[in-house]
This record gives structure tokens, sequence and C-alpha cells, in this order.
């Protein structure tokens, strides 16, 4: 069974790609009385105030979060839960999006309500049945491989993410077969 782990990736890579370690962003946080506030404001002042990037104010914003146990690992800022399974598949991203775009909406049964096959990084996203949605992405890795990530969302509890999970790996599969 999956454990649900906090998001943070090391010291180390914090450090390197921010300046300062994961403790040093949380120490600046909790002195500017950031507990207080909304995620949104919390990642708008790292951008404001300490010229950090997009991707790294959410990701220091999410980890402070979980730190100061004002969210949980695996919730989302509205209070939902999200599963996330990726794979590295064979195959531009071109190719990839061509073939499990188009696959997904088949093997749901549905029609996308966002679909966008021809960006640097594809997605689509779909509304399922039982409300949850369900999130596609694809990355280029390089030498014709592309990292292919799933995403269930608006879970209502952690309980459902290793359900989820196996749910994605499954769909992963499903996905990876020919004429699936």
């Amino acid at each position: 069974m999956d454990e649900v782990k906090p998001t943070r990736v090391s010291d180390e890579v914090v450090a390197d790609r921010t300046g300062k370690e994961f403790d040093d962003w949380a120490k600046l946080l909790d002195e500017a009385g950031a507990a207080e506030w909304t995620h949104s404001a919390r990642a708008a002042w790292l951008a404001d105030q300490h010229d950090l990037d997009r991707w790294w104010c959410q990701h220091v914003t999410v980890a402070y979060e979980q730190a100061r146990g004002l969210r949980v690992p695996g919730q989302r800022g509205d209070g939902t839960f999200s599963a996330t399974v990726t794979r590295t598949v064979d195959g531009s991203v071109a190719d990839v999006a061509a073939r499990v775009l188009p696959a997904l909406a088949v093997r749901l049964g549905l029609p996308p309500i966002t679909l966008n096959p021809k960006a640097k990084h594809p997605s689509g996203r779909w509304h399922l049945p039982d409300g949850s949605t369900l999130v596609v992405g694809l990355s280029p890795k390089g030498d014709a491989r592309t990292v292919l990530g799933l995403e269930l969302g608006r879970l209502t509890s952690s309980d459902e993410i290793p359900e989820a999970k196996e749910r994605l790996r499954e769909l992963h599969d499903t996905l990876e077969r020919p004429h699936a």
C-alpha cells in the first residue's frame, strides 16, 4: 500500500535552486506571519519579496503548509485531495499525445473538458461521473521519451489516495497496451 509522503525535495536541491534551505524559507515565512495567510498570499509573498519563480513558490508554500500542519500530504488548497502517478514512456511528446489523449477519451467514454495536444507540455482534463477530475500531462524527457502523468483530483479524503493511485496505475497499463 502507498504511503502519502510530504511534498518536499531535498534541502540540497532547495538551496541550490532557491539560495536557501527549506528551514530558512520556513523561518522567513513564520517571521512574516504567513501561517495566518492564504496559500495564494504565501506564494505571492515569496515571488514578490524573494523573487522565487512560480514553481518554487508553490513548492516552498506547500512544504511550509505541511510542516506547519495547515495541510496534509496530498491535500490541495481547496481542501480536496489528489493522487498522481507518472511513468516514462517511449515516444516523443507529440507522438505520445497523439496516441494517449484520444485513447483516454475512448477509454473513459467522455469528451475532455479541456484538451491541449499541441502545447510543449500537452494536457487534457476530464470530469468523471464520481465527481473527481482526471488530468493527463506530458513532458519531454529527451531521447524520444516522455513523462506521462495522470492525476486524479477532487478526492474527498487522504484515505482515497492509495486506491486512486492503483486506479491510475491500471489506467497507465491500459494506455500503454496497443489498441486499448
